[in-house]
């Protein structure tokens, strides 16, 4: 399996119209890296976020929400809060082949001790969480926020 997805993915890489400035080659031209757009990259994990989303709730990713892509090594903190709420309050599933696609993902809501619940109802909801990982080895966090905690904070 996970030779037919490199071999896919090649065949995409060669294929696409920018594919020598994104190969990487040695000296005797032999290529030894490919490069990748991060916003490329992030627009991926939106839409699989919002596709998990609707996958897990049966409904579409709410408009009211900000998506944001946390960045690993500059928010280590609001990572590890995210994936202490996401291990106490929900389990992993795949999509596909487990190899390929684990996701977690939940919805909390803001207590009035300014603490982070499981949202039970949609519309209690002030934070959708997730976390995606890659063929095992690629983990990235993405946090929905609602449009009325981002200005209360912003305020």
């Amino acid at each position: 399996l996970q030779s037919n997805i490199t071999e896919s993915s090649v065949q995409n890489i060669l294929s696409s119209k920018d594919c020598e400035q994104r190969l990487f080659r040695d000296n005797a031209g032999n290529v030894k890296g490919v490069g990748f757009d991060y916003n490329n990259l992030n627009i991926s994990h939106e839409k699989n976020f919002k596709g998990l989303y609707y996958k897990k709730f049966n409904v579409r990713f709410p408009d009211n929400f900000k998506i944001y892509i946390i960045d690993l090594d500059r928010q280590k903190r609001i990572i590890e809060s995210i994936k202490d709420n996401l291990e106490k309050n929900s389990s992993w599933q795949c999509s596909g082949h487990e190899d390929i696609l684990k996701y977690r993902i939940e919805m909390v809501k803001q207590t009035n001790l300014g603490n982070y619940d499981k949202a039970t109802k949609r519309n209690e909801a002030d934070l959708i969480l997730c976390q995606l990982v890659y063929h095992k080895n690629h983990d990235i966090v993405l946090l929905g926020v609602r449009d009325r905690l981002r200005r209360r904070q912003i305020n």
